[in-house]
């Protein structure tokens, strides 16, 4: 209600087209939660005759539309159906108010009304909705339950939208148009699922984002909080903000970081807190962060060991963690020349190993933002092969000398045994263990075949070699018939004989006489046709090789026959 004569100072400025400045700016609508305040920004303006009137102890009341009486009044604001606070002062015109512990019953349309009066001027308008006047209400709006927050994320200032595939999803509810419509639900739902993992690139790793949760402050007086939580765990450093968009009030929480590969797939999850009157409610909306970035944490890798055994098959294996996944796998081999492609793929099969084999492998993950490399030894194995036992290149060692033998083969991994034995008519038999075989003194009886065995975890191979202990003639022997004696006339011969490694190469024999010895025919044998007693004597035989040399001697008796039959006389009388 008001007074007839501001009724009537309304109706006539209507009337002139003056512009009236009885006005009020308010919220058409305002949301509450239930157990909390409620927050109406307002301000009024009056005619400026009736400025006197307003005073400190004006009166600023408000009412619900379907009831005649004040739900709340300034001069008694514990008294009102709605208990709270008005801000500032009727003379700043301001009408801004604060309702207290809200609940379902005081959803409505609220309308504010100034009661003032000083001296002979008297102000009553109520701010109330008609056709007469162009003055508003605000609704309030009560809700059970607070809503989500809302979860965003910025790149560059930029809001990064998730990308909505809206052809494929109408092409699915076509295809289903003849169907039930519970079966239309459903294929629109898996369309659905199916556009969520296809959200498109949102971020690239090194880039700096903002992710930003805001939330509806629905009383200033109990403010919400926000607090942000991520899955995997991350470092988070907030920064909590109030912002004023179109007459709400927000509270704002931004996580601003660099992001990285760990955080690709990581979901951040923002919670907001309501203080209600005795009891808190919470919220939560989460976001899961994707990140395209370059090959990481790449491997290649073969069996437990990187061993395998010629002949057999390999495969090597190469995987990468990157976003969008790694596009090519290219493999190379690690040598001293330039690197060299082989074949592509994640993995690379050699169906028949050999030693070539062995070596390091490089594998390069690739996709569009980048390149990792991983290598891997590949190590083929094999029993000994190209065994060979060797002493110096004749084989031959002089009697008495030191002498090595040694042995080598080819294998992998290296010989673990080498085992040496001789080879006679009797089962081998070990003499000594490892890859040289030493002699110090040696004699002829080490003269023969040594076989080597090389031996690892994977087989055996034996070589052989001949060892051929050479001396001088040794032993030599001259000799002729039993005694020596031989009857004038007859014929003999003379033989001498050597030990000797090589064999013996001349032998030649001397007589023995005063004068220097003179050659006489060489050959082991001597024979003498017609003996004469001037053949009688020592004769002297020289057995010779290339290491040195041997003298034998041996008595010749050429005798008479008349002498010989007294001898053999004498010999007979002196027995009987």
């Amino acid at each position: 209600m008001m007074d007839i004569s501001v009724t009537f100072l309304l109706t006539g400025c209507l009337i002139q087209g003056v512009f009236c400045v009885f006005n009020i700016s308010l919220p058409e609508r305002v949301e509450a939660l239930r157990g909390s305040c409620v927050f109406i920004p307002c301000t009024f303006d009056i005619n400026d005759e009736y400025v006197k009137a307003l005073t400190e102890d004006a009166k600023r009341i408000w009412f619900k539309d379907t009831s005649p009486t004040a739900v709340f009044n300034s001069s008694s604001p514990d008294t009102g159906l709605l208990k709270g606070e008005i801000f500032g002062s009727p003379t700043e015109k301001n009408c801004t108010t604060r309702f207290d512990e809200v609940n379902q019953s005081h959803n409505g349309s609220y309308y504010f009304r100034i009661e003032a009066k000083n001296k002979d001027k008297e102000l009553k308008f109520s701010y109330k909705k008609n056709n007469e006047y162009r003055c508003s209400q605000v609704e309030i709006g009560v809700i059970d339950s607070p809503p989500k927050p809302t979860v965003s994320l910025f790149k560059d200032q930029q809001e990064v939208k998730k990308v909505k595939e809206t052809e494929v999803k109408k092409v699915k509810e076509t295809e289903v148009m003849e169907e039930t419509e519970v079966k239309k639900v459903t294929e629109v739902k898996e369309v659905k699922k199916e556009t969520e993992v296809k959200k498109g690139k949102e971020v690239k790793e090194g880039s700096s984002v903002n992710l930003r949760c805001s939330t509806k402050i629905f009383c200033s007086s109990r403010p919400a909080s926000l607090t942000w939580s991520s899955s995997p765990e991350h470092l988070l450093n907030e920064s909590v903000t109030q912002q004023q968009r179109q007459e709400q009030t927000e509270l704002i929480s931004d996580l601003i970081f660099t992001v990285t590969h760990r955080h690709h797939l990581a979901n951040f999850t923002c919670t907001v807190t309501h203080h209600l009157q005795e009891l808190q409610t919470t919220k939560h909306k989460s976001r899961t962060l994707r990140v395209q970035y370059a090959p990481k944490n790449t491997s290649a890798h073969v069996n437990g060991s990187g061993v395998v055994l010629e002949g057999r098959s390999v495969t090597l294996s190469c995987s990468s963690d990157a976003n969008p996944p790694v596009l090519n796998y290219t493999w190379y081999r690690d040598t001293e020349e330039p690197l060299k492609p082989v074949p592509s793929g994640p993995n690379l099969t050699i169906s028949n190993t050999d030693p070539t084999h062995s070596g390091r492998y490089v594998c390069t993950a690739q996709n569009e933002h980048g390149a990792q490399n991983a290598s891997v030894m590949l190590d083929v194995q094999y029993a000994p092969k190209n065994t060979s036992a060797h002493v110096n290149a004749s084989g031959v060692v002089l009697e008495g000398r030191s002498v090595t033998l040694s042995c080598s083969s080819d294998a992998n991994p290296p010989v673990l045994n080498y085992t040496w034995y001789r080879d006679t008519e009797e089962p081998l038999k070990p003499v000594q263990s490892g890859p040289t075989l030493t002699i110090s003194n040696t004699d002829p009886t080490h003269s023969g075949r040594y076989v080597c065995t090389a031996q690892n975890e994977h087989g055996a191979q034996n070589a052989s070699v001949m060892l051929d202990v050479q001396y001088a003639p040794k032993n030599t022997s001259a000799h002729v018939n039993g005694s020596g004696v031989v009857l004038e006339g007859r014929s003999v011969t003379l033989s001498c004989s050597s030990d000797a490694n090589p064999p013996v190469l001349n032998y030649t024999w001397y007589r023995d006489t005063e004068e220097p010895l003179k050659p006489v025919p060489s050959g082991p044998n001597l024979t003498i046709s017609n003996t004469d007693p001037t053949h009688s004597g020592r004769y002297v035989c020289t057995a010779q090789n290339e290491h040195g040399a041997q003298n034998a001697s041996v008595m010749l008796d050429v005798q008479c026959e008349s002498l010989l039959i007294h001898t053999v006389i004498t010999i007979f009388r002196f027995q009987t």
